[in-house]
């Protein structure tokens, strides 16, 4: 299908791709969690493995929802997602479901990870268009028993 409207099109493009980065790039659950791949913003850590949160090293509870939003909003490594992707991918396109709800589920997720929730630096809007989450994927390094200081060590 062709867009008249460059901005339509600028759009559609970006979701395109953040689409081909999510799906192509091996972007699952399960590979995450097989790459020990943990995303990190500032002193907020997503650890995919172990399906765990932290804010300065504390676990922070999320609802399955808040934790689907991160993923996805970290999945898309610094870009920003737009609303109707996450309505997609979050939501599975529920008729119950609209910009209201992210924005209530983000205000959440604000709420819990930011130092500032009113005045956001990890969790961004793109206004009219969705939400941009600053950080990055880190490989985990394997606790080793012969490592002193690390579990197992004598």
């Amino acid at each position: 299908m062709i867009m008249t409207n460059p901005a339509q099109q600028t759009a559609a493009q970006l979701l395109s791709q953040i689409m081909s980065v999510v799906h192509t790039s091996g972007f699952t659950q399960q590979t995450l969690m097989q790459k020990r791949r943990v995303f990190v913003s500032g002193d907020i850590r997503l650890d995919v493995r172990r399906r765990l949160v932290t804010v300065a090293k504390e676990p922070v509870r999320l609802t399955p929802r808040e934790y689907d939003l991160l993923l996805m909003l970290a999945a898309a490594d610094g870009a920003a997602v737009p609303k109707s992707f996450l309505l997609s991918e979050v939501w599975n396109n529920s008729v119950d479901a609209g910009s209201r709800t992210i924005a209530q589920h983000i205000s959440e997720l604000r709420r819990k990870l930011e130092k500032n929730p009113s005045a956001p630096e990890r969790i961004m809007t793109v206004p009219k268009f969705g939400y941009r989450l600053s950080g990055q994927w880190v490989e985990e390094k394997p606790v080793s028993a012969d490592q002193p200081g690390r579990a197992g060590s004598r």
